[in-house]
């Protein structure tokens, strides 16, 4: 952030600019799925994780 507490941003020129593709579905589209709901955001499981083992 600059003195005044606005981002500040920087582009940078990749050497080897990176492409990909994605391919995306809406299954509520396709006839007689039999996929159930996914769990709603709030009802997930709350709880401590260990940190990552150290690589180094």
């Amino acid at each position: 952030m600059d003195e005044q507490g606005e981002t500040v941003k920087e582009t940078v020129k990749l050497i080897r600019p990176k492409n990909f593709q994605a391919h995306l579905f809406n299954i509520e589209q396709i006839d007689n799925h039999n996929l159930p709901p996914l769990p709603s955001k709030s009802s997930k499981q709350t709880g401590t994780r260990s940190p990552a083992p150290s690589r180094f």
